[in-house]
């Protein structure tokens, strides 16, 4: 099937029972573009790429309410966790969209996108969620609600509820609907994130059926190969489909990512130092924000837990995290990547701020991310600093209580492992005997869940050596 290029006019989407309040023709073909390339992670040049089609959509109407709600939804989604209250700019932007709200005759539907942005920019990610929930419960149709859903479901680490929504509304969906196929990449994913990996990999082959470029299908194939211990089979899809998901820009690192880690799970660390230092650092500026970032430190903590030294590298990382730095605190999965590149790049300055950051926003904050930094951001970040000032002991301590929590920090499970790596490095590495044997009661626990890891064989070795 070819990507969805027909763009929709004002009868179109009402036909497809999606009502849009704008008169303009231009201004819901161009809203049918943003979304199309939103949930492709592409940039459409017949339409100048999503930049320009959202201006595009402004001008043909000023006064389109949707086109605020993309904006401001994608800025809340990509710089992950940026809310009003810190940043008044933000807030401005989000004044001005409930203005407009208040005084258009928008539908009911788009109210409620209206509210779930709002909510967004608030940090409320309960009451976004339950906008975007009934939003689906009366139009399961509109891609838009389900792809912000997935995306938020993704960043708080509810695997269960992404499933789940998928689940509810595909079967709502007709083959010939533009962008179905993009449903079974996003119901794929949900799936793998709670086990059922069998389902996943013949939902997301059926994606690839229908759209050979649909990454995320792609992507939910890559973490059904990590997590079942098929490394080898990673890498050759990987290669094979490379002509199809480097379209898609903006996930390109994360993809890369994925192949970077087979590798370093095989022990084969000079192919995939070719991939950080040829594709995956080139790549940085095209991703939708922190992510790349994130994945690229990721990948050099690997290789260091894995005996290799990185050399130079953790330098450009620090230049690249510097933009995110100051507008990223209330992020329990972002800092503890910040501490760690501090470290390894001796910014002591940096390093104290960050902790005073945390500490300042556990004593004021509130919302949904402030209780997941106080039960487990805190602790996390802290077990990261004291890893890298070699005080494996108190990182441990730190660590081991909250193991089984580690999910609320959000992200998948492939993100999060490097959570549980670092414990294990911690444990062996602790001068503590206690610690020991705790290394090498979870390396039997990480055995058990994946058999096929040479990872967990090589740490298994070493801990013996320990004992």
């Amino acid at each position: 099937m070819a990507l969805h290029r027909e763009w929709r006019d004002c009868q179109a989407w009402r036909d497809d029972s999606l009502e849009l309040s704008t008169t303009s023709n231009e201004a819901c073909k161009m809203y049918d573009a943003y979304v199309t390339q939103m949930i492709g992670f592409y940039n459409d040049e017949s339409v100048g790429g999503m930049q320009n089609t959202l201006a595009a959509m402004k001008q043909a109407d000023p006064t389109f309410i949707m086109s605020y709600v993309i904006e401001n939804a994608m800025e809340a989604i990509s710089k992950k966790n940026i809310t009003v209250q810190q940043h008044p700019e933000f807030k401005e932007k989000i004044d001005d969209m409930m203005a407009l709200a208040d005084k258009s005759n928008i539908t009911d539907r788009e109210r409620c996108h209206v509210n779930a942005v709002k909510f967004l920019s608030e940090g409320d990610m309960e009451k976004a969620c339950g906008e975007y929930e009934n939003i689906l419960l009366h139009h399961p149709t509109d891609m838009l609600a389900i792809r912000i859903l997935a995306f938020v479901y993704l960043y708080m680490g509810w695997g269960n509820q992404m499933r789940d929504v998928m689940a509810r509304v595909l079967p709502l969906w007709k083959p010939h609907m533009p962008n179905y196929g993009y449903l079974m990449g996003m119901y794929a994913f949900g799936l793998q994130e709670t086990n059922f990996y069998d389902a996943a990999e013949k939902i997301a082959f059926k994606g690839l059926q229908i759209n050979p470029s649909d990454v995320f299908s792609t992507h939910s194939l890559s973490h059904v190969y990590e997590m079942t211990g098929r490394h080898q089979e990673g890498i050759t899809f990987l290669e094979k489909t490379q002509h199809d998901w480097q379209k898609c820009c903006t996930f390109v690192p994360h993809i890369l990512w994925h192949k970077s880690l087979f590798h370093i799970e095989r022990g084969e660390y000079e192919e995939a130092f070719t991939i950080y230092d040829n594709e995956l650092k080139t790549t940085y500026k095209k991703a939708l924000g922190i992510n790349s970032v994130t994945d690229g430190a990721a990948v050099l903590l690997r290789m260091e837990m894995n005996g290799i030294d990185v050399g130079e590298r953790w330098q450009t990382m620090y230049s690249e995290m510097i933009p995110y730095i100051e507008s990223t605190t209330t992020s329990s999965y972002v800092n503890p990547f910040f501490i760690l590149t501090c470290n390894r790049t001796n910014k002591t300055e940096m390093t104290r701020q960050i902790m005073e950051n945390i500490t300042d926003y556990i004593k004021e904050g509130d919302g949904f991310y402030h209780k997941i930094m106080l039960e487990v951001g805190q602790p996390l970040v802290e077990a990261f600093n004291s890893y890298c000032q070699e005080d494996y002991a108190t990182a441990v301590d730190l660590l081991y209580p909250v193991r089984y929590s580690i999910h609320k920090v959000g992200r998948s499970n492939a993100q999060r492992d490097i959570f549980h790596q670092l414990l294990i490095s911690a444990a062996m590495k602790s001068p503590k005997e206690e610690h020991h044997i705790i290394a090498s009661r979870l390396l039997v626990e990480r055995k058990a869940l994946k058999e096929d890891s040479p990872l967990t064989d090589r740490f298994m070795a070493q801990i013996v050596n320990i004992l």
